[in-house]
């Protein structure tokens, strides 16, 4: 018995094609990467109003655990007043700033105060996050990738996404909930501004807090006619492999109340809608981005007794699998991933024991982390991809063919098999 084993081990082993890397140290059978796709800086209006002044760079420099960054709050002269380095270094990040806000954050005099209107502070901005994240690629120890968030909102309904390119060959300039209101856009324009250049640039879109969604981020086969063509269900299911199952802003696999009666579905789970303290920028139910859904009320087309379910992944997989029985495509045949939704510039920063805060001025004392809101949120989690070696080329592999998974920000090692 055991001579055969070994005998299957070794034709398993043989039947894995040759990896021609650029690593030394790059393994054919793969091995675990642990990062952080969703971090904010000081690039980030919300972060920087808020009071971080960490940007891109130092962000990276501290996911390498080459710096310590400052934390509000500051002091009379404005410096920072607690400082902060992460425990171990990750192995590769994407600082995703929000880019509907990049024309706000254009050095003073370059064009209107309005900003909206200012291609060139948009691309004054993007062209610094590309240059940050470029410098701190490290083929073999560290990769970086370019990225940006795409904060579409629809009321209180979160549809975000993380925009996370494969290497430097990128669009132009970042579609945005400013310049491109509605979903299926967002992935005709990454199709055909990226992927079909034939110049090298892939991308992958993110959704993340499904669980703040009020049922949105995974409609129904009653849904918004628009997102259930063919075409778009199609274009969703190879830009959007992966959704991030937890974050700061709580876990998003599945609660008690929405179908999951295990134990385990009360874990990091928020009970509040605190999406209204966190946005300033809430309009709410009106204008285009709501209108993309339906002509009728938000409330009639997302009942509130199927809201829960529709915003939980768990519930999301089963519905997929109607999705391929009445249209022809599984839009939700979904991989995972952790990670931390930081506004401070410290990716990966999920060390419980010693928790400084999430974003800036918010939570920056004993007294705020503790209060109603802040008391059900966490550091976030992390993602890990297994991939041969640390280069952007095979950690976005992972990433697209869902050889990923979750952790609340611990950094265990787990191999799944399926057949």
């Amino acid at each position: 018995m055991k001579i055969t084993k070994l005998i299957a081990i070794l034709l398993f082993y043989w039947s894995i094609p040759a990896f021609a890397g650029e690593c030394p140290d790059a393994d054919r059978l793969k091995k675990t990467f642990f990062g952080d796709l969703h971090v904010h800086s000081s690039y980030s209006l919300d972060a920087y109003l808020a009071g971080t002044r960490n940007d891109p760079e130092s962000a990276y420099e501290f996911a390498k655990k080459q710096r310590k960054v400052g934390l509000t709050p500051v002091d009379e002269n404005g410096d920072p007043t607690r400082f902060l380095e992460i425990d171990r270094p990750l192995d590769f990040t994407g600082v995703t700033d929000h880019a509907d806000f990049f024309s706000f954050m254009r050095p003073a005099g370059e064009c209107d105060y309005e900003g909206r209107d200012c291609p060139d502070g948009m691309q004054n901005i993007w062209q610094k996050v590309q240059d940050a994240a470029n410098n701190a690629n490290d083929a073999c120890h560290f990769t970086a990738f370019i990225a940006y968030e795409y904060t579409l909102q629809a009321g209180v309904s979160m549809l975000h996404r993380n925009v996370i390119f494969e290497n430097d060959q990128v669009i132009r300039t970042p579609l945005s909930m400013l310049n491109t209101p509605y979903l299926p856009k967002l992935w005709e324009g990454l199709k055909e501004q990226c992927i079909d250049q034939d110049n090298g640039c892939q991308v992958l879109a993110i959704p993340h807090n499904p669980n703040m969604s009020q049922g949105m981020m995974f409609p129904d086969l009653d849904g918004p006619a628009l997102m259930l063509t063919e075409k778009n269900l199609k274009l969703r299911a190879e830009i959007e492999p992966l959704v991030e199952m937890v974050q700061h802003k709580g876990a998003s696999e599945c609660f008690p109340e929405a179908g999951g009666g295990e134990e385990e579905c009360g874990f990091e789970y928020t009970q509040n809608d605190i999406l209204d303290m966190l946005n300033p920028f809430n309009t709410g139910f009106s204008g285009p981005v709501a209108d993309n859904f339906s002509d009728d009320t938000l409330a009639n087309i997302f009942p509130d007794q199927n809201r829960s379910a529709r915003s939980y992944v768990r519930n999301t997989l089963k519905k997929g699998l109607s999705f391929q029985t009445e249209k022809g495509v599984n839009p939700y045949q979904l991989g995972f991933i952790g990670s931390t939704d930081n506004h401070n510039g410290t990716p990966g920063y999920t060390l419980e024991s010693e928790w400084l805060g999430h974003i800036g001025a918010t939570d920056d004392n004993t007294e705020k982390l503790f209060n109603d809101t802040n008391i059900e949120l966490s550091p976030g989690g992390l993602a890990v991809v297994w991939a041969e070696e640390n280069t952007r080329s095979s950690i976005f592999a992972g990433l697209k063919n869902k050889e990923t998974y979750a952790t609340s920000g611990t950094r265990m090692t787990v191999r799944f098999f399926g057949g």
